[in-house]
């Protein structure tokens, strides 16, 4: 779980929360449902990230507060070829590993945080359970991806009809976190 753990914070800073910045690499971002990045169809968005920028395989990495890293030392995560990413992504969420202490870990249910990166590190996601939100951050421009799974533009962020504003996070935490968001935007003719 070390390599993975290690390949993933390349991307991501592992010891955050929204609304801070999560990630160590600059882009463009779109936003998700932390459910549908926790669902079966998130794996084609992943097959799209994969195949634009050369990934042979990506990581996972998931866990529910610091229980894990006090627990077991680490969080759980799990490695995917890019031959394999819809199905395979499905299978690492939703099979219970066993584990010493007999708890249902089936990541779609227990993840109250998520970190994916590919090997080539010009892409990651984090999601967050408590946010209900999932932010993909691309390093370069984002049409194409998640053809079957669309993906939503920052303003979603402040968008009373998409997220659940009052419930335990301000409406300044959602517009920093969109700021955050706009603020990583790159120019994708450079990119």
């Amino acid at each position: 779980m070390r390599a993975i753990e290690s390949s993933v914070s390349r991307s991501c800073i592992l010891n955050v929360d929204f609304p801070d910045w999560p990630f160590r690499i600059q882009g463009n971002v779109l936003v998700y449902s932390l459910f549908e990045v926790l669902g079966p169809r998130f794996g084609t968005v992943l097959e799209d990230l994969a195949a634009r920028f050369h990934d042979a395989e990506i990581c996972v990495l998931g866990w529910n507060g610091d229980d894990y890293l006090a627990t077991y030392g680490g969080y759980p995560g799990f490695r995917l070829d890019a031959e394999d990413l819809v199905s395979g992504f499905w299978a690492g969420l939703s099979t219970n590993q066993t584990n010493e202490s007999d708890k249902y870990n089936a990541g779609e249910t227990l993840y109250d945080y998520i970190a994916i990166t590919g090997e080539s590190r010009q892409w990651a996601v984090w999601g967050q359970r408590d946010w209900d939100v999932a932010l993909l951050v691309v390093s370069g421009p984002t049409g194409g991806i998640g053809s079957r799974l669309a993906g939503r533009g920052v303003d979603a962020l402040t968008d009373p009809d998409y997220v659940v504003m009052d419930f335990g996070i301000s409406r300044a935490d959602w517009e920093s976190l969109r700021s955050s968001c706009a603020s990583q935007r790159i120019d994708v003719e450079s990119a």
